[in-house]
């Protein structure tokens, strides 16, 4: 099979693991299938040479493992965390800027960053929805 067939099929389970992470009951379980489906997405990005994609996932998946470990810590994640993945989100789109269209992973993630580093599962099954929707630009 072709790369491209590699990276839908990729594409396809990491989409089945985000749905399964909004039918999921506490955060630290939605985590785990965001991270699941990080991992899948940035697959995806690989196989397509999605460079940004693949970078923003990647750092992504280090955000989200990092918050797990904090949560099943019993602490809050500092805001100095929040600002260290930020601006590594940022800085990953001014390396690997491609135009204006490799932006929007970089935005997109800048946006699910804040969502999970704030404490309501609520709002981050909200966000995770617009972003969601935001990602089939």
């Amino acid at each position: 099979m072709s790369l491209y067939v590699w990276a839908q099929i990729a594409g396809v389970l990491s989409l089945i693991a985000v749905l399964i992470s909004y039918l999921l009951n506490n955060r630290n379980q939605y985590l785990i299938a965001q991270i699941i489906a990080n991992v899948l997405y940035g697959l995806q990005y690989l196989l397509l040479g999605g460079t940004t994609g693949f970078v923003t996932c990647f750092i992504a998946i280090a955000r989200t493992v990092t918050f797990y470990i904090v949560d099943k810590r019993g602490k809050k994640a500092t805001f100095s965390l929040l600002l260290l993945f930020e601006g590594l989100m940022v800085l990953s789109g001014i390396l690997n800027y491609a135009g204006l269209i490799s932006l929007i992973p970089v935005a997109i993630s800048c946006l699910y960053t804040w969502a999970t580093w704030q404490p309501s599962y609520k709002v981050i099954c909200i966000v995770g929805t617009i972003v969601g929707l935001m990602w089939c630009i």
